[in-house]
């Protein structure tokens, strides 16, 4: 069967999204749906081939317009089935870790968020972002790459901008040095408003792939704080 003659049903068992840079992919983009986040494009992925050995499909392809069209399905329809079938085939997952070296720096890192393939683990931001409310009331996210995001806890002291901003240098200087990075700065979590993340710049966008609203940062608290929301 052809891809373009797929069913619903092939479809929902089939679809995840997945994270990229929006400026460094900027051209390729004009060819996917996509939904943007922040410095991110949350574009729909189709798997193909069979599973291997650990569960995981051997091949995945980025969903076109084409492909849309051909299947006769909206934006919101292909990313609300991506999320609800990616979420069960990339499990969202958290694992505690060490500091992570880049060159004479240490981000010091203290949990990863990704899935057990550590692919296309940077979603898992999308399908369960309330796995950070495990880890403290702030967390600094560094989203390294589209497999990993790197999380800091504990970021709740008198001298947060500070802290915040030398985590934002260090990030700068790991993705520099391995040429990665979906942000252009790290993104800031407050479990006090668990469905909104802020760059350290003050940029803010809800998590939730089918709010589009736009998020005002009139007022920042410790560098972190979201003030008021409109449409």
């Amino acid at each position: 069967m052809f891809i373009s003659d797929m069913n619903m049903d092939e479809l929902s068992n089939r679809l995840m999204i997945s994270v990229m840079n929006l400026k460094k992919n900027q051209l390729s983009l004009e060819n996917y749906p996509y939904i943007v986040k922040g410095d991110m494009a949350v574009v729909a992925q189709l798997c193909v081939g069979e599973k291997n050995a650990d569960g995981l499909y051997t091949s995945c392809l980025t969903v076109t317009h084409g492909l849309l069209d051909q299947w006769k399905i909206s934006k919101d329809s292909l990313f609300m089935m991506a999320l609800k079938n990616g979420v069960k085939l990339m499990k969202p997952c958290l694992e505690q870790i060490g500091g992570v070296k880049s060159d004479d720096s240490a981000l010091p890192v203290s949990f990863v968020l990704t899935n057990h393939y550590h692919f296309n683990g940077a979603s898992s931001i999308f399908y369960d972002n309330s796995l950070l409310a495990n880890i403290g009331h702030k967390v600094i996210l560094l989203p390294v790459n589209s497999n990993e995001v790197y999380l800091v806890s504990e970021v709740d002291k008198n001298d947060d901008r500070e802290f915040i901003q030398s985590i934002d240098e260090l990030y700068q200087e790991f993705c520099a040095q391995y040429g990665d990075g979906l942000c252009d700065h790290v993104l800031l979590y407050d479990f006090t408003k668990p469905n909104i993340l802020t760059d350290s710049e003050g940029k803010s966008f809800y998590v939730d792939l089918n709010d589009n609203r736009e998020v005002n940062t009139e007022s920042m608290d410790s560098g972190i704080s979201v003030s008021t929301m409109t449409r």
